[in-house]
């Protein structure tokens, strides 16, 4: 991408991976509460969320059984984004149908190997969404929005280190915190960049792949729309977390919304 003289650069580093028993007794409570919703999960939910996703909710706003008080931050009219019309392309439907074919064991896979594996499998997983199949050896930044702001991620060059440790963290939290690994696994790849396309796809992918590892019966939770809906919320909640270490408003917001997903109901089919 071409780097504009006059753009304000935002260089990111990667990540730093919080630790669980700093986060505050509302973070906790939230997490809690997402993986009540999750175990209780059943095959209905997946099928409300999938006729959700027929309405095409990213272009047609709408927000189905979401708050959209609790997804659009108050910074969200300031977000200077520049607009244009996207064609109803089914990513929701379509990476939910990915995520359903992914490798039986992918979430274990992406855990008891080494370093190499792990990448190994991200790759695949990428690859399969169609987005890149190895991880990138070049710089990487999001282009200068309307305000001449622009964010650089992180290096290649630590791409490994990093992808290393978040393999350690998932490792130690996978299990007995899931919603917060999984949460903490997205929002690392989305800051570290790790491919030169497909990042969010791939961070989708993995955030529910730790989440179905832990509740087998979870549905699959379509960020890509709640993001859409939440009007820059999810990106200023994201760096929220990145730049400032607050994580509460992006597990609230992903709490709200997988509770409010897990007690919904399809609606009757047409005979």
């Amino acid at each position: 991408m071409t780097q504009a003289t006059s753009a304000t650069v935002k260089q990111l580093r990667p990540m730093t991976l919080p630790d669980v028993a700093q986060l505050c007794a509302t973070s906790r409570a939230a997490m809690r509460a997402m993986e009540l919703a999750y175990a209780g999960a059943s095959p209905a939910q997946d099928e409300a969320i999938l006729q959700w996703l027929e309405t095409d909710p990213a272009n047609t706003g709408n927000y189905g059984c979401l708050d959209s008080q609790s997804l659009v931050h108050e910074l969200s009219a300031h977000a200077m984004l520049r607009r244009w019309p996207r064609s109803y392309d089914r990513r929701g439907i379509v990476e939910r149908q990915l995520f359903a074919r992914a490798p039986a064991g992918a979430a274990r896979t992406l855990l008891a190997g080494g370093l190499d594996g792990f990448k190994a499998m991200l790759c695949r997983l990428s690859a399969d969404a169609g987005g890149a199949a190895a991880f990138r050896r070049h710089p990487v930044n999001n282009g200068v929005d309307v305000a001449g702001a622009m964010v650089v991620y992180p290096d290649y060059a630590v791409i490994d280190d990093q992808l290393s440790r978040i393999q350690a963290f998932l490792r130690t939290h996978a299990d007995r915190h899931p919603a917060f690994a999984a949460i903490v696994a997205y929002a690392s790849i989305c800051n570290l960049h790790p491919l030169p396309d497909g990042n969010g796809r791939l961070a989708r992918m993995l955030y529910n792949l730790v989440i179905r590892c832990a509740f087998p019966n979870a549905f699959y939770l379509p960020i890509y729309e709640i993001s859409a809906l939440s009007q820059m919320g999810l990106i200023i909640r994201l760096r929220q977390a990145d730049y400032h270490g607050q994580w509460l408003p992006l597990i609230a917001m992903l709490s709200g919304a997988v509770c409010r997903l897990a007690a919904q109901q399809p609606a009757p089919r047409p005979r």
